[in-house]
């Protein structure tokens, strides 16, 4: 058995060393060849582990995204959403985990759960947008307006940045 290991300290170990670096374009091939590198041993033992989250999040993924049960078309299927709606729906449970009903299967509940996990999605995903938003949008201002480097613009932005005002309750 295989060592249990969280392998994100190490890559985000490597990664902000390869960005100190001058003239360094991250990819993943280099980031991947860098942790090897340094990390191989541990990495290689530990490497039944990681097959096996490998394969547990293909099966999510085929879980997820599944539009016919069978792999084929499905005759189960209403006709009418055949190709918009997948084999199966994932519904949080009360614990956090995901279960994935068959669609065939899935109570009004299910499709409830389902559509509300979308929403959050959705939500989150518009979020993550609004702040890179906010943070990108004075700097490229700047980028485009003064031929500056990005991080020549992030030091200006920050300088030009109106001071933060004390929120009273």
């Amino acid at each position: 058995m295989s060592t249990l290991i969280n392998i994100s300290p190490f890559i985000a170990k490597v990664i902000s060393d390869m960005l100190n670096e001058q003239g360094v374009v991250l990819d993943v091939d280099s980031v991947y060849n860098r942790l090897t590198a340094i990390y191989g041993d541990a990495i290689y033992e530990a490497s039944p582990m990681f097959v096996e989250i490998a394969v547990r999040a293909k099966i999510k993924s085929h879980l997820r995204n599944a539009y016919s049960v069978n792999g084929e078309d499905d005759d189960a299927q209403l006709k009418l959403i055949k190709d918009e709606a997948p084999a199966t729906i994932s519904v949080r449970q009360p614990d956090g985990h995901y279960v994935y009903v068959p669609l065939s299967a899935a109570r009004p509940d299910d499709f409830r759960a389902a559509t509300a996990a979308k929403v959050r999605n959705i939500e989150n995903a518009q979020a993550a947008l609004d702040k890179w938003e906010s943070f990108i949008q004075p700097i490229l201002a700047i980028m485009e307006t003064e031929d500056v480097s990005f991080l020549e613009a992030q030091k200006l932005a920050a300088e030009r940045a109106p001071p933060e005002v004390a929120k009273t309750a």
